[in-house]
């Protein structure tokens, strides 16, 4: 199986301006903390919870009551389900603890300040060019990708808006494992270096884009975390940002067999633990 492909994460229904139609509806929101944040001009942002959906974490402008920024409760590993063996509840105790706590220690890979000031730049714009601002977003799943008798695999995706109408994500993959929830260092996976690997990956998309500016860029970008254990074949991620030359994510999917020589036969996941 050979894909390459470039992802336009362009949602457009996640942030950015739009044309005023009309006042939005009502939703009741409880603030829970006025102040919460202060922007580095010194403007203040409290912290709203929808009254009926506590999962959602609101960042409002106290004000004029405007929605700088929605963010998602972070889901997974333990309550998010994926078809499959491979559940977080099918692991051993031991194992389960292990795993949530490596990514509670982690947290979260997006920072809440960083996201306020993105969202209230692109609000200032919108009131500028007379549009109506609609709210940033942020948001972190992390959940089963691939698992065989061994080793586990989780993959944490991230999506943040990072302009107009305009959204991120970022793929990264960790395994464990299975019988412990030990972390496994993402090289001990691969029978080659990191650099090896970055070649590795680099010349394989190369063979359908001849573009030897992106294959440099991808070797200097590449990460052992971007490469993704799935059930039915590795995916490579390289988020939006990592390579000058690309204004999007760009990446490649293939067999675990087109792989075989540079990577552990344990790895592999079984795919009949489908993800």
């Amino acid at each position: 199986m050979k894909k390459i492909f470039a992802l336009a994460l362009a949602l457009l229904l996640l942030a950015g301006c739009q044309e005023i139609t009309g006042a939005p509806a009502e939703i009741n929101w409880v603030l829970v903390e006025e102040g919460a944040y202060t922007l580095s001009d010194g403007t203040r942002v409290d912290k709203w919870e929808q009254e009926e959906f506590r999962f959602w974490q609101l960042y409002k402008l106290p004000d004029d009551g405007i929605e700088l920024l929605r963010e998602d409760a972070p889901a997974g590993p333990k309550d998010v389900v994926v078809g499959g063996q491979a559940v977080f509840s099918s692991l051993s105790e031991g194992a389960q603890e292990n795993i949530q706590t490596y990514y509670e220690q982690r947290g979260l890979l997006y920072d809440i300040p960083t996201e306020l000031e993105k969202a209230y730049a692109a609000y200032q714009r919108c009131q500028e060019s007379g549009k109506e601002f609609s709210s940033f977003q942020a948001k972190q799943e992390i959940y089963p990708c691939g698992a065989n008798d061994t080793v586990c695999y989780y993959a944490t995706s991230v999506t943040t808006s990072y302009d107009v109408q305009r959204a991120n994500e970022l793929r990264l993959c960790e395994a464990f494992r299975r019988d412990t929830g030990e972390k496994i260092e993402a090289m001990d996976l691969f029978t080659i270096s990191q650099e090896e690997a970055a070649q590795w990956f680099a010349d394989y998309y190369g063979q359908y884009d001849k573009d030897d500016l992106l294959n440099e860029e991808m070797r200097e970008a590449f990460q052992p975390e971007y490469v993704i254990f799935r059930s039915g074949g590795l995916e490579v991620m390289f988020p939006a940002g990592t390579l000058p030359s690309q204004e999007s994510a760009t990446g490649m999917y293939l067999a675990y067999e087109e792989a075989e020589d540079i990577l552990q036969e344990w790895a592999v996941p079984d795919p009949s633990e489908s993800d």
